[in-house]
């Protein structure tokens, strides 16, 4: 494998998620998400109490938001893992986190310019502790990566 296909498996997958967060971002709202969960959970089990909805919908779009950056975390220490191979595990998962931290933050932020979206600092903080729970799990699982 050339150094250019190594450089791209490790970092194409960062790049391609940040994209999907972007695209998420753009078109995500809770009023698009809430019509198509609701949609479906009529579909499958027919009228829904909107107490309970309305909650289910919340848990699913924060848990999107716990887990989706979470995984994010993972593919930025994954990569600094793989770039920068003579770093510890605490300082790819430092970068990682950092890196997860500025991106949940410029699109929250990016999101208080949508007359459809709101950008909350909370959501930056539940994104940060979702990478911080996932990159402290690869950091417990990741060795040294392989040569």
């Amino acid at each position: 494998m050339t150094k250019e296909t190594s450089v791209l498996r490790v970092w194409l997958p960062v790049v391609l998620w940040t994209m999907i967060i972007a695209l998420e971002s753009s078109v995500g709202s809770a009023a698009n998400t809430g019509s198509l969960l609701e949609g479906v959970l009529v579909w499958l089990f027919g009228q829904q109490d909107p107490a309970i909805f309305d909650l289910l919908h919340i848990m699913l779009r924060k848990g999107g938001h716990f887990l989706g950056y979470g995984i994010f975390g993972i593919l930025w220490f994954r990569a600094f893992a793989a770039t920068f191979p003579a770093g510890t595990r605490l300082f790819w998962a430092g970068l990682a986190v950092a890196c997860t931290f500025l991106i949940a933050s410029l699109d929250e932020w990016h999101q208080s310019f949508s007359p459809f979206r709101h950008g909350h600092f909370s959501d930056v903080v539940l994104d940060t502790c979702g990478a911080l729970l996932l990159v402290s799990m690869a950091m417990v699982a990741v060795r040294r990566p392989r040569s």
